[in-house]
């Protein structure tokens, strides 16, 4: 009769048993495969949502009054039961402002990627940053002092942090923002970009 391990049951020739390799390999590989289906469906997917913005955006800035541009999404990616609210809309010198607001109270881990592509102008930055807001309060702030060279093509800026959500009022956005060597208003075209939220732990705060 075969033995069994003692703590996950896989089964085992003992000296014994009839020589039956293929089929001892068999069994085990069997009741291996059975265990490891049946851990990975007790594993509970973190609530997390994946929000992506496809389309050209011109971001102002205007230090000290408007810092930057929020940035908009139109693409969910992926949501695993996090519940979110947006709202949109313009704010005295801010200008167009994008807010998520998750609905489960905790501590996030959040992402924000800023796809930025060459310049088209001959003007020379010596700035550009992805912020991750909240409460129109800058959490992180990740930034560049060279633009694109051609050679570059389209460079990838993020920031990420672990932030507390009450799950009710606070709200996150993603900014981006820039600024030329002579100071004063500055225009940016940035491409697609995305915010990740995952719920890493219900505690809060």
């Amino acid at each position: 009769m075969p033995g069994a391990t003692p703590n996950r049951a896989y089964p085992y020739p003992v000296p014994a048993d009839t020589t039956d390799i293929p089929g001892d390999i068999q069994r085990l590989a069997e009741a291996v495969d059975a265990d490891l289906c049946d851990l990975t469906a007790n594993i509970p997917l973190r609530p997390a949502v994946r929000l992506r913005g496809t389309n050209a955006t011109v971001c102002a800035t205007l230090d000290p009054l408007n810092t930057g541009e929020e940035l908009s999404f139109d693409i969910e990616d992926f949501n695993t039961g996090l519940t979110y609210l947006v709202s949109q809309g313009t704010v005295v010198n801010e200008g167009f402002v994008f807010r998520i607001r998750p609905q489960l109270a905790g501590f996030y881990q959040a992402v924000g990627t800023v796809a930025i592509p060459r310049p088209t102008t001959g003007t020379s930055r010596n700035m550009l940053a992805v912020s991750i807001l909240k409460n129109s309060i800058t959490a992180v702030r990740n930034s560049n002092h060279l633009q694109p060279s051609a050679s570059d093509g389209i460079r990838t800026g993020s920031a990420r942090t672990g932030i507390h959500m009450n799950g009710t009022t606070d709200y996150l956005s993603l900014k981006f923002s820039s600024s030329v060597a002579a100071g004063g208003l500055d225009a940016y075209t940035v491409t697609e970009r995305t915010l990740t939220l995952v719920r890493m732990s219900p505690t809060y705060p």
